[in-house]
């Protein structure tokens, strides 16, 4: 098994990007993917098993901050690398279930990190209309939270590493050395400052390394991305996840400053998967109900067997 490095993030690109055509089957042609996979795989290409898994679901209390901790196990043989996958703006741990969903079965260990605080819990609790998005989007996303943020995923990380080394059988398979970082939302903003985005915060030291990142819908505030070599240090593999059409409710990314990012990285393993019409929630891989995915797809407009242009670009050393 190997970590998300240059030749699975190209298969985790291609995964989705399969995923997601084949999700719009209510408002387009079906897509028989099959041949380019097997196309796909044939030339090298990442080919996906399908393993089972087990799940728990805890809460786990750092201070009195409550942060909500799901670890899904694949039942694979061996040493299993992980993936650290963080929710966006008001979900909770089992968002993100497509995405989760194909890593597991593919042999990654995924735990799910979110502060309750960040979660579900923050739409509910406070009462939060669509005139508040933007307000609610400031406080959250600012460098204050994103520092608390920080602080409470490297206590978790090091609560989840003396569990896995403590015995536990059920753990016993874990290689937290092997860890690929994935945020979406609200945690592509907490994953791009431990990939290396300048942020001038003080971030907690030492913080686990990861070998890779995957960045959906990353968070990129155009006032601030004017920042010189904002994106300087990031250099570990990174592919950004987005769209012409990744307008979330905060209003305060654009699909423009979140392409923005991509083109800003320094050179080396980096990619691109630039979707047309994939809008905001589509890019959540949160499919909680038909509803909610009739509500995603039933804004775009019908183009084409698709509707979406999917372009994966790099550059290598």
């Amino acid at each position: 098994m190997k970590p998300l490095s240059k030749l699975s993030l190209c298969g985790v690109a291609f995964l989705m990007s399969g995923t997601i055509a084949c999700s719009l089957w209510g408002r387009y042609e079906p897509v028989d993917r099959d041949r380019e996979i097997e196309a796909f795989t044939n030339r090298g290409g990442y080919h996906k098993p399908n393993y089972s898994a087990s799940s728990t679901y805890e809460t786990w209390l750092h201070g009195d901050i409550p942060i909500a901790i799901t670890i899904r196990i694949p039942n694979a043989p061996g040493k299993l690398p992980v993936v650290v996958y963080l929710p966006g703006l008001g979900e909770d741990t089992d968002h993100g279930e497509l995405w989760k969903r194909a890593w597991v079965q593919s042999g990654y260990v995924v735990v799910s990190i979110q502060p309750k605080k960040y979660g579900e819990a923050l739409w509910t609790n406070n009462r939060v209309k669509p005139g508040d998005y933007k307000s609610v989007g400031r406080k959250t996303f600012s460098q204050q939270a994103l520092e608390d943020r920080l602080s409470q995923l490297k206590w978790t990380l090091e609560k989840l590493a003396s569990r896995v080394h403590s015995g536990n059988e059920r753990y016993g398979n874990i290689d937290l050395g092997l860890m690929a970082l994935v945020g979406y939302d609200l945690g592509a903003q907490t994953a791009m400052a431990l990939a290396g985005e300048k942020v001038d915060l003080n971030l907690p030291d030492p913080i686990p390394s990861f070998r890779s990142a995957i960045m959906i819908s990353p968070h990129a505030d155009p006032e601030l991305d004017q920042v010189p070599g904002r994106y300087a240090d990031v250099r570990m593999p990174l592919l950004l996840i987005t769209s012409e059409d990744d307008f979330d409710p905060a209003k305060i990314s654009t699909p423009e400053s979140r392409k923005s990012i991509w083109a800003k990285v320094p050179q080396g393993e980096k990619y691109l998967l630039l979707f047309e019409r994939a809008n905001h929630r589509l890019l959540s891989g949160t499919m909680s109900n038909s509803s909610y995915w009739s509500e995603v797809i039933g804004s775009m407009p019908l183009t084409g067997s698709s509707g979406m242009h999917t372009c994966l670009s790099g550059w290598p050393h």
